[in-house]
């Protein structure tokens, strides 16, 4: 085996975090669980995250799709007539196969896997938003959403934020302006309005219901 050939399937075994072997197998059983809980909670959602900032409230409505997903975990498609879209589909269907994906060269596939689940819920968990600080060579984000242990990164797209990446990071090492979100809001992305809080702080509640803009996007009596 020549010298490159060699170092790449050295490379593959092994991930630069704590260099642990993880099986084809649990990366695609992973994925595909988490494909789930991302159908169940966030696909094809708008989520408007709802902030304090310098004591005003402000807010950033994002967008999750079928796109979306595969950025999130960590791995490339190898499969040429499989795109983005497909292989979430596959992933819902449980038919992803192992010669279709690999793991990406920068060893963060691991990282990704262990706190994607929870990021599947990153519509009720979430607690800061912060601006990128560009501290990363291979990162590319506007806004990091998430907690101490894990977060989703944002790139603007119109009038929504689209996720881009997930990151096994604290927030607080990766961002600046950063602030506290006080309410998360759902719904379909059909729908005209927000018709579920997912979280509130309720010492928040009157001062979030007072924003004219906000109010006018959500739907009363909730």
């Amino acid at each position: 085996m020549g010298e490159n050939k060699k170092s790449k399937f050295v490379f593959s075994l092994y991930f630069l975090e704590g260099v642990k072997y993880i099986e084809k197998k649990e990366i695609i059983e992973k994925i595909v669980d988490c494909a789930k809980n991302y159908n169940k909670n966030l696909n094809n959602r708008n989520v408007m995250f709802i902030y304090l900032q310098d004591q005003k409230i402000k807010f950033l409505e994002t967008k999750f799709t079928k796109a979306n997903f595969l950025h999130l975990t960590g791995v490339k498609i190898v499969n040429r007539k499989m795109n983005a879209k497909s292989f979430y589909s596959k992933c819902i269907a449980n038919r992803i196969k192992e010669d279709e994906i690999e793991e990406r060269e920068d060893g963060n596939t691991k990282n990704k896997l262990s706190v994607l689940n929870n990021l599947m819920y990153i519509h009720k968990n979430a607690r800061t938003i912060g601006d990128f600080n560009q501290n990363r060579i291979f990162l590319y984000s506007d806004k990091i959403i998430g907690s101490i242990s894990a977060c989703l990164g944002f790139i603007a797209n119109g009038n929504y934020y689209i996720c881009n990446t997930s990151l096994k990071e604290d927030i607080r090492k990766i961002t600046c302006n950063r602030a506290k979100i006080v309410c998360i809001a759902c719904k379909q992305i059909q729908d005209l309005k927000y018709n579920k809080i997912t979280y509130i702080d309720e010492r928040y509640r009157e001062k979030i219901f007072s924003n004219k803009e906000i109010n006018e996007k959500i739907k009363h009596n909730l």
